[in-house]
C-alpha cells in the first residue's frame, strides 16, 4: 500500500543518511591523514575531535561516531591511534574518547573491528573506497552502560589511495528497531530481524 511505501522510504532515507555521514567522516579523516607530519599530535586530536563532534550535532546517534587507525598508519612510534565520541545517557553529556584510554586499548582485536576490515585483501580493494560496511551487533561498553551497537564502518585513504583506517558510526539496536517498526504492515505485526550471512536472530519484537 501507499502507507507501507511512505514507511520503507523513511527506513531507507534513515539508513542512507548515515551511510553518506560515515564516509563524508572517512573522506575528512583521509584529508587530515595528509597533513599530520605538518601537525602537533595535540592540534590533530582537537580536529579530530572536532570532525566526531560536528558529525554529532547534525545526525546524532547514541552509540557514537569513531575513527581508527590501522595499527601503526597513523604514527610510526604508536600502534594505536582512535577516538570515539558518543552521547552518555545517563549523564547527558558527549564524551570524547581516545584510543589510550580505558575501554579502546587494543581495539584492533575487536571482532566488530575484524568483521569491517577481515583481511588484507579487503584493504588493498580500491573499489571499497564507495561501499559502506555493517558489522554484526555486539554488546560495547561505553563506560556508564554497555548498549547493543551495530557498527557501519567507511575505509579511510591517504592521497595515494591506501587504506589508512576506518571511520564507523554505531547505531544502537533499540534505535535501530524503533525505525524499522515505522514498516507497520498490519495491526499486530511483528519484527523479526536476522543475520543471513552469520545464520543468526539480531533481535524481535
Amino acid at each position: 500500500t501507499k502507507e507501507i511505501k511512505t514507511e520503507v522510504e523513511y527506513v531507507n532515507r534513515s539508513i542512507s543518511a548515515i551511510e553518506y555521514t560515515v564516509k563524508n567522516i572517512a573522506s575528512n579523516a583521509g584529508l587530515l591523514y595528509d597533513e599530520k607530519d605538518y601537525l602537533p599530535e595535540d592540534k590533530t586530536r582537537q580536529y579530530l575531535a572536532s570532525l566526531l563532534l560536528d558529525s554529532q550535532e547534525v545526525y546524532a546517534v547514541s552509540g557514537g561516531f569513531g575513527v581508527w587507525f590501522e595499527p601503526y598508519a597513523f604514527y610510526n612510534n604508536n600502534k594505536d591511534f582512535a577516538v570515539l565520541v558518543y552521547k552518555d545517557l545517563i549523564n547527558n553529556n558527549l564524551v570524547v574518547k581516545w584510543h589510550d584510554q580505558s575501554g579502546l586499548e587494543n581495539y584492533h582485536q575487536n571482532e566488530w573491528y575484524n568483521q569491517l576490515i577481515p583481511n588484507e585483501e579487503a584493504k588493498k580493494d580500491i573499489y571499497n573506497r564507495k561501499k559502506v560496511f555493517w558489522s554484526m551487533p555486539a554488546k560495547l561498553d561505553f563506560g556508564t552502560e554497555a548498549r547493543l551497537i551495530t557498527n557501519i564502518g567507511a575505509y579511510i585513504y591517504n592521497s595515494q589511495n591506501k587504506m589508512v583506517g576506518i571511520a564507523t558510526i554505531g547505531w544502537q539496536m533499540s534505535d535501530f528497531v524503533r525505525t524499522l517498526e515505522h514498516i507497520n504492515i498490519s495491526p499486530n505485526s511483528k519484527l523479526l530481524l536476522a543475520d543471513i550471512k552469520y545464520n543468526k536472530i539480531v533481535t524481535y519484537t
